[in-house]
């Protein structure tokens, strides 16, 4: 199967273009390192796509995959005409741990933190990788 050509990042509401970079097998995996600031995404498109992030501010929440449209205007090109959209959500600020478990925390905050949670769930089970 050939490399994805058309993918997108959806950080929220909207869609982003990303750089995309192939990596094979053999390649050296440094250059997959994220630098300051950087965020790095995986896709593994073959033969199930699977995405995941490599930088601590973002985690992948789902891959949908659609075709391309337009993608069947460029006769005569051979490419891989999915459109693959990952979706991330930003990554939790503060993990939960045995340091933080006995600490006040406004209600609303707890709340949000929860609903936020149950979001990333439903999403997860909805639209399994």
């Amino acid at each position: 199967m050939l490399p994805p050509f058309y993918v997108l990042v959806r950080p929220t509401t909207s869609y982003l273009h990303p750089t995309i970079q192939y990596h094979y097998l053999d390649d050296s995996p440094l250059p997959l390192i994220p630098r300051q600031g950087e965020q790095v995404i995986l896709l593994d498109y073959d033969p199930q796509p699977i995405a995941q992030s490599l930088s601590p501010a973002i985690s992948v929440s789902n891959v949908k995959i659609d075709e391309a449209q337009g993608a069947a205007l460029d006769e005569g090109i051979v490419r891989n005409d999915r459109m693959y959209t990952i979706e991330t959500i930003p990554a939790q600020e503060r993990p939960i741990d045995a340091s933080n478990i006995g600490e006040r925390r406004p209600a609303s905050l707890l709340l949000s933190q929860f609903k936020q949670r149950n979001a990333v769930l439903r999403r997860a089970l909805l639209n399994p990788q």
